[in-house]
Formats: structure tokens, sequence, C-alpha cells
């Protein structure tokens, strides 16, 4: 891992004036400005592809060289209020939490007098009322995790909740605890929505006899803590995973030659830029956005740095 990251020009906290330096301890490594890097480098072949760093480069290229390739921490926050988005986020990570402990046998009225923030009890008893998973046969596995060699390099995934029954059915449920119900063709559209299923094909056969999974045998259900009777339940099929197969490795060959060129451009869509910490860095704005204008909470990178 590279040691740290030094400003070698002026150390204004953003504009073109400035540039920093990758260094490690055999020397730096390249030089980066708001217009791009000085110099090239090479993907490493061990590198880890994850629904949220192939989203961000999605989203924005720019972004994912900033935040997974030089590792560049910005102070800047993602939106606003600060204190709403830490309660918000601090409360999802409880519930995954929750979720897991129950699953480990830990008794529900145990786990729900742990919990003191009063919509995080609301949540609870909400899960429990409308538990997705009661009625389901199967082995269930929480916060589990997935991984499979891919296009030369690696796919990794951690689900919330995988339920099987060999020979059967791979079931995927993922907890959203957004205020907001995502529309069904945003949440069709996410990277999670296709890597999930796929990365269960590719690498679930341990869990099916040593067989791997038919597509058509994998499924993937969005659950809404604030709309818990009103899931978004997502098939696969053998078509769908060809696609999704032929994007993500697309996404992954695209990532590695722009890692050789140094082409990582901002997005083009600049109402993206409100909920970034490098909008400042980029030079696209200072103030944050708003978080009830977030239609997705996973969208601020939450997940990423408490599951994977």
């Amino acid at each position: 891992m590279w040691a740290s990251l030094v400003r070698a020009k002026s150390s204004t906290c953003c504009g073109t004036s400035g540039a920093w330096k990758k260094i490690s301890p055999r020397g730096p490594i390249w030089n980066w400005t708001p217009g791009g890097r000085s110099a090239t480098m090479i993907l490493p072949h061990d590198f880890h592809f994850s629904q949220h760093n192939l989203q961000d480069y999605v989203d924005c290229p720019r972004r994912f060289e900033l935040r997974h390739l030089l590792r560049l921490e910005w102070p800047a926050v993602q939106s606003a209020p600060v204190i709403e988005q830490e309660l918000r986020m601090e409360r999802g990570t409880q519930f995954h939490r929750m979720v897991q402990q129950w699953l480990h046998g830990i008794p529900a009225d145990l786990i729900e007098q742990r919990a003191s923030d009063p919509l995080l009890r609301q949540w609870w008893q909400s899960f429990l009322q409308h538990n997705p998973l009661e009625e389901i046969s199967g082995e269930q596995r929480a916060e589990f995790t997935l991984s499979a060699p891919f296009a030369g390099y690696r796919l990794i995934a951690k689900l919330d909740v995988l339920v099987t029954q060999p020979g059967s059915a791979a079931r995927i449920f993922d907890w959203k605890t957004s205020e907001q119900r995502p529309k069904p063709a945003y949440l069709q559209s996410r990277v999670q929505s296709r890597l999930y299923p796929l990365i269960t094909v590719l690498a679930g056969a341990g869990m099916n006899g040593g067989q791997p999974w038919q597509a058509s045998q994998v499924s993937l259900t969005y659950w809404f803590v604030q709309h818990p009777t009103d899931p978004e339940v997502i098939p696969y099929n053998a078509q769908r995973f060809q696609r999704d197969h032929a994007f993500i490795e697309g996404l992954i060959m695209e990532i590695a030659r722009a890692t050789e060129t140094g082409d990582f451009p901002l997005t083009e869509d600049k109402k993206r830029c409100k909920f970034c910490q490098y909008r400042s860095l980029c030079e696209r704005g200072i103030a944050a956005g708003w978080l009830d204008d977030v239609e997705d909470i996973d969208e601020l990178g939450a997940e990423e740095a408490l599951f994977e």
C-alpha cells in the first residue's frame, strides 16, 4: 500500500495551481493535478472490483481514479446537513448489524433493547412484522462475501443475506434504509443489480452441491425499511447473465486501459458533483447537496466503507 499523498506545489485546497504526488517507500510514482496525471501506471492484478468502485466509475471516471486508485482523502462533506447524514448512515449500519445478529440466533427482543434510537426501533419492528425471510426455506447466510476471478482481476461482493436451496434457488436480499423508495428503473440500472446475481452464478457452486447455479435460479430482492410491503424483486435469467457478464467485463477492460493512459474524465452530469467529496478539487462547486435529494443513501458510499 502506498504510504501517502503529498502536495507538490501550491498549498491551496483547490484549483489547478496545485499538484498531488503519489509516493511510496521507493519514491514518487506519479503526479496528479485536477487536469490529470502526468505519468502512467498499471492496474494491479490483485485489484478487487466491487459494486461500489464500479458504480463510481460509471458515475464519474475521475471519482474512481481519486477514490480507488489514488485513494485521495479530501476534506469535504458529501451532503448537508452533515449531522443528519451521519445519523442516517449510522442507523443503516446498525440495522444491518441487527438483522445479522438476529439471523445468528440472538433473540429479537434483546436486539431491540440495545437500540436506543426511536427510528431504528421502528425499523426493527417493521422488519419483524414484514420479515421477507420468514416464509422462505433454505440456508440463510448474513453478510456473506462472494469472490471470483474475472477478466484478469477479481470480483467481490458482500451480500446482506443469501438464502440457498441446493438445486432449486439462490435468493439475494439487500436492505435499503433510504427514506425514499428508489424508482424501479433506477434500481435496475445500478451496478449492484447486475453484479450480485452475476457473482452468485460465478462463485456460488459451493452452496449448490458443487454445481454452478443456473441463472434462472437466482433472484435479487431489495427490501425497504420505510416501505416494507413494497419490495423490488429482480429475477435473473441466462440472457441477463450474458448481458451483465459482457457489461462488467467491458467496464473492467475500460478501467484497465484508462489506468495506463490516465484518461479518467469528469462526469458530464454535474448534478452528481453536489454529492461528491471531490467537487471543490475538481472545481465543480463548494457547497454540498441536500441529503433529502439523494435517491439512495448508498450513493454516498456508506456501505462500501462499512461492509466491504
